[in-house]
């Protein structure tokens, strides 16, 4: 596999997460509002904001703290469009105000104040730089609390942060994110580590050419350790991400008979769950071409599945309608194909030959074969 080649997948996988980032991003924290619905109060449906009524807000905001129910209405406000989170960040001091609330003693106040910093970096990248360098500090400071409503939110955050600009990631970062992300990863409360995995993954993903390969290496192996999220979308993103760095290789083929059997469990739902199937055709297509000839084995000589049940399962990814899944198909075949090990090149090539589905597949992805 050639640097040209591996670059070009990099730059895929960065303009995939790109395109739907800010989607994700909205409909996971309207998730992530319902979950923690008991400690922000009732829900504010059906309503529609106006950029004049969030500036009055801000406006209030800088003299005073607001109202708890305010507080839900303006977060609801960011929610709703860009325009109004817009609004609130053209009036002078106000984002200061907001952490000043975020910074203080009323833990009710923090919540409310970390809601609407959540929701601000679902905004553009300005927003989102300018949010880092108000609120950065003490979101992190957040990190080591024991309120754990409050830690989620945070850590939620900081993930928008880094999904909606790298500048903003490179701002946390350099105020020490991604160390206290990795420790988290490793050792926080299974209740955290959704959000601390969706902070994670966005982080490596927006920081993948300045985070250092050590560090790269650390969160490869806490990853790891939590074995039981693998089947977690985040989860298979951030392998995703971490595939495609040799030094995280070795450490992901633990993985790989777990990953592998999913694949084989997915053909009889007909690969509906898209998302996940994509990110661990892209985790296996990465770490095939490894050297030792581990990875062919894991997949090829399974001692679960007969070459029959191989042979299906790559016509069945070939055969899906959706095209950026075939070009991962296609991609694992090639690197298949073109495996450094003489014995796994000649094992892998005499099943490729057998595909009924490639040629078809290569035709509508426009490959070369």
């Amino acid at each position: 596999m050639s640097e040209t080649t591996t670059n070009q997948r990099t730059d895929a996988l960065r303009q995939e997460l790109r395109e739907t980032s800010w989607i994700e991003r909205k409909y996971h924290r309207s998730l992530e509002l319902n979950k923690n619905r008991p400690a922000l109060g009732e829900s504010i449906p059906n309503e529609c904001y106006t950029e004049e009524f969030v500036k009055s807000k801000a406006q209030i905001l800088k003299k005073k703290p607001l109202r708890l129910k305010e507080y839900q209405h303006l977060q609801n406000a960011f929610l709703q469009s860009e325009e109004n989170i817009n609004a609130f960040l053209s009036v002078d001091n106000a984002l200061h105000a907001l952490v000043r609330e975020l910074s203080g003693c009323n833990p009710d106040l923090q919540l409310a104040a970390a809601n609407c910093c959540c929701n601000l970096a679902l905004g553009n990248s300005k927003a989102c730089n300018v949010l880092a360098k108000a609120a950065g500090p003490y979101l992190l400071a957040t990190l080591d609390s024991l309120n754990y409503n409050l830690m989620d939110i945070c850590i939620w955050t900081i993930g928008n942060l880094a999904a909606g600009s790298e500048k903003a990631f490179e701002i946390v970062y350099a105020q020490g994110c991604l160390r206290l992300l990795i420790s988290l990863l490793r050792e926080c409360d299974l209740t955290l580590l959704p959000s601390v995995i969706y902070a994670t993954m966005h982080c490596v993903y927006a920081g993948y050419e300045h985070i250092q390969d050590s560090e790269i290496v650390h969160v490869t192996k806490a990853i790891v350790c939590r074995q039981s999220h693998y089947h977690d979308p985040n989860t298979l993103w951030l392998l995703a991400i971490l595939s495609s760095k040799s030094t995280c290789v070795e450490h992901i083929l633990i993985l790989l008979s777990s990953l592998i059997e999913y694949l084989h469990n997915a053909t009889k739902s007909e690969f509906s769950d898209v998302v996940q199937v994509t990110a661990v055709v892209r985790i296996l297509a990465n770490v095939i071409c490894e050297t030792t000839g581990e990875a062919v084995d894991a997949l090829f000589n399974n001692p679960k599945h007969t070459e029959t049940e191989t042979q299906l399962l790559l016509n069945k990814l070939l055969m899906q309608p959706h095209l950026h899944l075939q070009k991962e198909t296609l991609w694992l075949i090639g690197n298949l194909y073109n495996h450094p090990s003489l014995r796994h090149r000649e094992q892998a090539r005499s099943l490729i030959c057998t595909l009924s589905s490639l040629r078809q597949a290569a035709l509508s992805t426009g490959a070369s074969l």
